[in-house]
């Protein structure tokens, strides 16, 4: 089971309620991966290539 990455947010993949996306990794979408921690705002952690978004976050 997967859970978002998001603050707070308890929706898994596992869920019925959204889908859940992959943070963006390749070379052309770094910028795309900046902008997402960015407006995730999570201070204590940084995410892993396994961490995920659920699209209420997205």
């Amino acid at each position: 089971m997967v859970y978002c990455f998001a603050p707070t947010c308890s929706h898994s993949s596992e869920g019925q309620t959204c889908k859940i996306f992959a943070f963006p990794s390749t070379e052309k979408q770094k910028d795309e991966y900046r902008r997402w921690i960015r407006l995730l705002r999570r201070q204590d952690r940084e995410p892993s290539k396994h961490s995920r978004v659920c699209s209420c976050h997205y």
